[in-house]
């Protein structure tokens, strides 16, 4: 039973639902072989716009994704923290008249840390953040934490 939720951007679930990366930036370092539930986030702890945050080819998801999250509702104060398993789905109480669906689990499969300026060029080619994006987390964090995903 996986009973760890690792907060993601809800575009970046999408993203991962739909092949387009196989990594994620988490807060904090993940040990590889730990399973979690995806929950989504709205990424309003990002300070740059999502314009500024994504490649162009992306922002179509990434709108749509946070639309959907919006009108869905997102985790502020949890009553419990254990996930109940519901129509193939796994549920988070939200509020007594609310739920958040969890459509996602993932298995970290290697997490590396990155604190080189210089290799945010190539890691922005080769992922849906820009490097606008990934400097500012850089500077935000000092250092950004990679979390491959399977």
């Amino acid at each position: 039973m996986i009973n760890t939720a690792l907060s993601v951007p809800a575009a970046e679930i999408e993203a991962l639902l739909y092949g387009r990366i196989i990594a994620v930036i988490p807060n904090s370092f993940l040990s590889p072989g730990r399973e979690f539930a995806l929950f989504p986030t709205d990424g309003s702890s990002n300070v740059l716009a999502i314009e500024d945050y994504y490649h162009l080819s992306f922002l179509p998801i990434a709108q749509s994704a946070f639309v959907k999250l919006d009108n869905q509702g997102i985790l502020l104060q949890p009553q419990q923290t254990s996930l109940l398993i519901d129509n193939e789905q796994l549920q988070l109480p939200l509020l007594a008249y609310q739920t958040l669906s969890i459509k996602a689990w993932a298995r970290c499969e290697l997490c590396q840390d990155i604190t080189n300026i210089e290799s945010l060029a190539s890691l922005s080619r080769l992922t849906i953040w820009t490097q606008k994006g990934l400097e500012e987390i850089l500077r935000q964090r000092q250092k950004i934490f990679l979390a491959y995903l399977r």
